[in-house]
């Protein structure tokens, strides 16, 4: 989510076609739990007040990619539209991808946004891309 704008741009878009009723967020951060470096994001109580605002369902889940998925992604159903930020632990979201198919829609489309030095673009992911992402989840080792 990270401060929220492309959040708020999202959700207002969606507004200008669809009733607040219709629209349905989600969005995982670490929020309070990010590096003391990182102080731009936003905390639980703003993200809270930003979405109460449009009027839309939302759901605010704190933490990485992996562990928030595990967490939500048999709750969550239908979602149409992925975009997964740049910042993100790739480890996390290497294994947070076996989670994500069960909460798509057919027709979701997903984006990961890339990040170079002069220019930050939003890649998408085909189907088949992220069936290959999700079978080649890494295994954690036995203790």
């Amino acid at each position: 989510m990270g401060q929220g704008l492309r959040t708020a741009r999202l959700i207002d878009v969606a507004l200008r076609y669809h009733a607040p009723a219709d629209v349905h967020y989600a969005g995982i951060d670490l929020l309070e739990a990010r590096a003391a470096a990182q102080t731009t994001g936003l905390t639980l109580k703003k993200a809270h007040r930003l979405l109460r605002n449009r009027g839309i369902r939302a759901h605010i889940v704190p933490g990485d990619p992996l562990n928030a998925l595990s967490r939500i992604a048999n709750r969550l159903q239908g979602y149409e539209l992925v975009l997964i930020a740049a910042d993100q632990d790739a480890e996390s979201l290497a294994q947070a991808w076996f989670y994500l198919p069960r909460m798509l829609a057919a027709d979701c489309q997903i984006f990961q946004e890339q990040r170079s030095e002069t220019k930050t673009k939003l890649v998408p992911i085909t189907a088949a891309q992220l069936e290959a992402l999700a079978a080649s989840r890494p295994r954690r080792a036995a203790a």
